[in-house]
């Protein structure tokens, strides 16, 4: 009854979130989320963001493995100004993209999450490994750094030459991490290594401007 009334009153959107709950009732999940995504899309489409997100939240407590609904909160969250959430949901999205094998998608969100935020260090180091996974060795390095850049500020000495030793793991003749390394060494007041890693730094430097 209510889908004929919505054919005769096509802009009476609000139908489409009643018919929707009628579904839930009868456990027509299928249908019930159809409808759901109706409404959300009609509401979004007349400016009312807050409320299509209250209908996209709904519809996640009827299926919460939907990477297209937690791709439109992560969206409208971020419109919002709400990166909080915005990230929860990227994080959610790209979980669920890990679950269906589809890494580079899920790498695509991790990016995205620092954009948003870059100064999480636990999705950079996550971002970083991932690159490393699938073969990505210099994005994987220019995140280590930028994790180590992030250490650095907060003086935690140890932890970035843990990090540094990483990336010359990956990259032996790396000349900014080697002139990191000796940075380290002044700072703590171990000059006669400091100045052994800038040689060995300014060495590899200028080996890489005459190669």
């Amino acid at each position: 009854e209510y889908e004929n009334i919505i054919k005769l009153f096509p802009q009476e959107k609000k139908l489409y979130n009643t018919l929707g709950d009628l579904y839930q009732q009868v456990k027509d999940k299928k249908n019930a989320i159809k409808n759901y995504i109706l409404y959300a899309k009609a509401l979004e489409a007349n400016g009312f963001t807050l409320q299509a997100i209250a209908v996209y939240k709904k519809i996640t407590r009827i299926d919460n493995e939907d990477p297209e609904v937690y791709s439109k909160l992560a969206d409208l969250y971020h419109q919002q100004g709400i990166i909080a959430e915005s990230i929860s949901m990227y994080m959610h999205l790209a979980n669920l993209y890990q679950k269906q094998g589809l890494v580079k998608r899920a790498i695509s969100i991790y990016e995205r999450v620092v954009d948003l935020q870059p100064d999480n260090l636990k999705i950079i180091a996550l971002l970083a490994d991932q690159y490393l996974k699938e073969g990505m060795k210099t994005e994987a390095i220019e995140k280590y750094i930028l994790f180590a850049d992030i250490l650095l500020k907060n003086d935690e000495w140890d932890k970035v030459k843990n990090i540094y030793n990483r990336i010359l793991e990956l990259d032996p003749e790396n000349v900014r991490v080697k002139k990191g390394i000796g940075n380290l060494y002044f700072h703590v007041g171990d000059f006669e290594n400091a100045e052994k890693h800038f040689l060995i730094a300014t060495k590899y430097s200028a080996y890489v401007l005459n190669s």
